[in-house]
């Protein structure tokens, strides 16, 4: 039973994921919920793998690798969804963010796998697919491998909602689009036909204060640094629209599972982000130095630069209170000439010599 059909029925007419079938040999056996939650703690433990990853991949050596790996842990909706009873969104973290790490690896075949692993979890991560064909056709600019990805991720989609699912409960279709967006529609058809034809209806979906705190709640923590991942934005879109145009509660509050395919993705597109940040910061860096070590030598410069006019006689006359500080007229011979390298300084350090005592006798 559940919500959206609250009569007997198989799990597999309610939600597709076969990552069920892949538990049932540990809670065989230890039949017991601790089993489930147990998995699930180390399933999202496991995530912070890929994260590491794409951060040792990203980034310079030193403690901000690290760093990214705590910010995963300190995450506030992971520790929701730990918290949040069971549920199987947990096991998609993992391969979506290996999926994430070997396509910026560009190792497709690990890509593939690690996407088609995500897509057992529940029947809505194959939209999250399109968002890796779209970012793998505009960032990567594999041709063949983002159309590829876009038609079995939209392949894969339809083929779970239009056919597995209602096979599992002799026709009946998919519930869960009129239980969620019947304001919008009740087939994705229809859902995307009211998008693109009543933006009236589509800002009122959209524009309410409790979805911005979700937005906040997911972006705030890592300083938006998605925006600056260039299209790595478009991996995060998919999954931001189904819990967005949802008009049920606990699918835009990060404090339920339903956030739990953005975790890796916001985290990971935030490391892109940031590596494309810091060659600009250190060319800003090093632009600074450069002006500043040009300023300090331009007031060095102009600081023993000779200012003495030849014309003018009140500048050749001596400073006594300067003399007085920096000659010893007192122990230096009045014959004595000094040693210039510089002739241009001669004016400021040549002393004045004390008349002879043999010429005022």
């Amino acid at each position: 039973m559940s919500q959206a059909q609250p009569i007997p029925h198989s799990y597999f007419n309610d939600h597709f994921s076969p990552v069920y079938l892949l538990l049932m040999p540990f809670y065989l056996l230890f039949p017991q919920p601790a089993t489930l939650l147990v998995l699930q703690t180390l399933a999202l433990a496991a995530g912070a793998l890929p994260i590491y990853l794409l951060a040792r991949e990203k980034l310079a050596p030193g403690f901000t690798r690290i760093g990214w790996v705590l910010a995963y842990f300190l995450f506030l909706p992971l520790a929701f969804i730990n918290l949040f009873d069971f549920h199987e969104l947990a096991f998609a973290v993992l391969p979506l963010g290996l999926a994430l790490y070997f396509v910026e690896r560009r190792q497709p075949v690990w890509f593939l796998l690690s996407l088609l692993a995500a897509f057992l979890v529940k029947e809505e991560l194959p939209l999250v697919g399109l968002g890796f064909g779209l970012y793998v056709l505009l960032e990567k600019r594999d041709l063949k491998l983002g159309l590829g990805v876009l038609a079995l991720s939209g392949l894969a989609f339809f083929s779970i909602v239009r056919l597995i699912i209602p096979a599992f409960g002799g026709g009946t279709p998919y519930a869960y689009f009129t239980a969620r967006y019947a304001q919008l529609g009740n087939s994705p058809e229809q859902i995307v036909r009211t998008i693109l034809t009543n933006p009236r209806k589509l800002a009122a979906t959209l524009f309410q204060l409790q979805k911005l705190k979700f937005l906040l709640g997911i972006f705030g923590p890592v300083l938006g640094l998605t925006v600056l991942s260039g299209f790595g934005i478009v991996l995060v879109l998919p999954t931001l629209t189904i819990l967005l145009l949802s008009n049920y509660a606990p699918q835009f509050a990060f404090t339920s599972h339903y956030s739990a395919p953005l975790i890796p993705l916001v985290v990971g597109t935030s490391i892109v982000g940031l590596a494309r940040l810091r060659p600009h910061l250190q060319r800003t860096r090093s632009q600074r130095r450069r002006q500043s070590s040009q300023s300090a030598v331009d007031q060095f410069l102009r600081g023993h630069r000779p200012t003495i006019q030849p014309d003018s006689n009140e500048n050749l006359a001596p400073n006594r209170s300067r003399t007085a500080r920096t000659c010893p007229t007192g122990r230096v011979p009045p014959a004595t000439r000094l040693p210039m390298r510089h002739p241009p300084m001669a004016p400021i350090l040549t002393c004045p010599r004390r008349p002879s005592r043999a010429g005022t006798r």
